[in-house]
């Protein structure tokens, strides 16, 4: 009775610890774990996007969501993607995924924060260039559920491995928790 009772109290303990390590966490170790979630959720069927269904009301959090996430789950969702793809100001986010076999040219970048307000995006923007390194802005990125977004990546980078070798220092250097996500970054809109 006393082994039960000493039991049940120690779970109850582990999982009020767990509580207030989840709330009391640094943001960049719920980014990661959301990140590596949403890949994750990418190759089991009928799996959402984790990000979405986790993420409060508010800014968007930097670093993770549709960009580093795997294929659209359904037909739909493939079929709003193309949808958003063909429209002249949107980009379908899985446009920005690495494909296989890679592109024989292409500008790579690191994702450095993924933003649904102009501001939050501007805000990063100014702090990679305040870094000195080279940034750009991707505006108009549509996920799986329709959600506008402005994609701000680090580069490009002439080839993959470039983007990769940089990928530690960039993410250092910016104050984000590292691997960055890397991308490939659309062709400049042809004026």
């Amino acid at each position: 009775m006393i082994a039960k009772a000493g039991f049940i109290l120690l779970v109850l303990l582990f999982g009020a610890l767990m509580f207030m390590a989840g709330t009391l966490a640094p943001p960049g170790i719920g980014q990661a774990v959301t990140g590596a979630a949403n890949r994750l959720a990418a190759y089991l069927p009928g799996a959402g996007d984790i990000e979405a269904e986790l993420k409060p009301a508010g800014p968007s959090r930097p670093g993770t969501g549709a960009a580093a996430a795997g294929p659209p789950a359904s037909a739909a969702a493939s079929a709003a993607a193309s949808a958003a793809a063909s429209a002249p100001d949107t980009l379908a986010a899985s446009s920005l995924l690495i494909p296989t076999p890679l592109p024989e040219a292409g500008k790579y970048g690191l994702q450095a924060g993924q933003y649904a307000h102009e501001a939050d995006a501007s805000a990063m923007y100014a702090k990679i260039r305040s870094a000195k390194l080279p940034a750009q802005k991707v505006a108009n990125v549509q996920d799986q559920g329709g959600a506008l977004w402005t994609v701000v990546a680090v580069g490009p980078y002439a080839s993959l491995d470039e983007a990769r070798t940089a990928n530690g220092m960039v993410a250092v250097q910016l104050g984000l928790i590292g691997p960055l996500p890397l991308i490939l970054l659309p062709a400049p809109a042809k004026s």
